[in-house]
Order: structure tokens, then C-alpha cells, then sequence
């Protein structure tokens, strides 16, 4: 990027591009990429295009579609997706002078264990 904030490449666009979909991700659960797309900005083919390269790398996961959960009637289902919350896990050490532990989280916070 250059010193304005503008992307310098195609390559660091689609960085950008997916940054702005999983920080959405993380804030928004189950979501749509119509829903994806009023909260970034970002045009629909980009936003699907980001959802499946972002499901490929094992980010986001493809949730049932809202008419198999009873939540939509008419048309043609959308997509829906959400972060997958054990795609990477953060772990918490605290080392005092007599003691040490650890607590592993998923991305979302929740515990996963701790020693």
C-alpha cells in the first residue's frame, strides 16, 4: 500500500479485501455475502469471491443455507458462512517468580483448556 492508504497491487488488494471480510466475520456470526457487502463496501463478486478463497485457506465455513434453518421462503438461498472459530488458536502464558500457566483460546475467546 502507499502512503495514502491505496493498494499498489492486485496481490495486496485481495489481502485488503479479505482483511475487511474476516474483521466482519469475527464481529457478525452467520452472515450472508449480501450482508458482507453493505458492512464493507466491497462488490458482490469480490465479497464470493473473497468467501471461497477464504474457505479454501480454512477461515470461514460454509453454514446451511437459511431456508434449510427455516429463517427464508422465496428465491434462491444465500450462501451463508461464519468464522471458524478453531481455524487458529491464541494461548495465554503467565509466568510468575512460583508459578506458570497456560489457557488456550479459540479466535472468539472462549477457553479451550488450560494448565
Amino acid at each position: 500500500m502507499d502512503e495514502n492508504g491505496a493498494a499498489t497491487s492486485p496481490q495486496v488488494l485481495r489481502r485488503v479485501n479479505a482483511r475487511r471480510v474476516l474483521e466482519y466475520a469475527w464481529r457478525a456470526g452467520a452472515f450472508t455475502a449480501s450482508d458482507a457487502m453493505a458492512a464493507t463496501g466491497l462488490t458482490r463478486s469480490t465479497v464470493i469471491g473473497v468467501c471461497d478463497e477464504l474457505l479454501r485457506q480454512g477461515w470461514l465455513d460454509e453454514l446451511r443455507d437459511a431456508r434449510a434453518v427455516g429463517a427464508y421462503t422465496k428465491g434462491r438461498p444465500a450462501r451463508r458462512y461464519a468464522l471458524r472459530d478453531r481455524a487458529a488458536v491464541v494461548i495465554g502464558v503467565d509466568a510468575g517468580h512460583d508459578h506458570i500457566s497456560a489457557t488456550v483460546a479459540d479466535l472468539r475467546g472462549t477457553p479451550i483448556g488450560r494448565h
